[in-house]
C-alpha cells in the first residue's frame, strides 16, 4: 500500500535528520547490496591477520622475556581477526543466515538437529528416506 503524501513527508524529514546526524551510518545504510559491507569487513580482517602475523613474528625474532607478550598479543589478534573475516565470509556468501524455516520457528539446517539425534545408522536411515521423498 502507497504511502500518503502526509506520510512520505515525515518519512523524508525524518531521513533527512538521521542523514544530517550521522554521515557515515547514512552512507553505510545506503549501500544497496550488503555484500559491499561483508567484503570491507573481509579486507580489513586480512589486513588484521598479516598485522598480527608480524607483531607476532617481533615477538617471537626478538626473544626476550619482555617481548613474549607481544608475541602472544600478536596470536591473539591474527585469531580475533580470522574469526571477523570468517563471519564476515560465511554471511557474504549466505552462509550465516538465521531465516527460520517456515512454520517452525528453527532455522532451515537445524531441522534435524533438534530433538534426539538417535544413532549413527538411524540418521542415516533419515537421510534416504527424506532423499526418496523428495523426488
Amino acid at each position: 500500500m502507497p504511502l500518503s503524501e502526509h506520510e512520505q513527508r515525515l518519512l523524508d524529514q525524518i531521513e533527512q535528520a538521521l542523514y544530517a546526524e550521522d554521515p557515515k551510518w547514512a552512507n553505510t545504510v545506503r549501500i544497496s547490496d550488503p555484500r559491499r559491507h561483508y567484503k570491507r569487513r573481509l579486507i580489513k580482517a586480512s589486513i588484521g591477520f598479516a598485522l598480527g602475523v608480524v607483531v607476532m613474528m617481533v615477538g617471537v625474532v626478538l626473544s626476550g622475556s619482555a617481548l613474549i607478550p607481544l608475541g602472544v598479543g600478536g596470536f591473539v589478534v591474527m585469531l580475533a581477526a580470522c574469526l571477523w573475516g570468517l563471519s564476515s565470509w560465511k554471511r557474504m556468501n549466505g552462509f550465516g543466515d538465521s531465516t527460520p524455516a517456515p512454520g517452525t520457528g528453527v532455522p532451515p539446517g537445524k531441522q534435524a538437529r533438534r530433538g534426539n539425534r538417535g544413532s549413527f545408522m538411524e540418521r542415516m536411515e533419515e537421510r534416504w528416506r527424506r532423499r526418496h521423498d523428495e523426488r
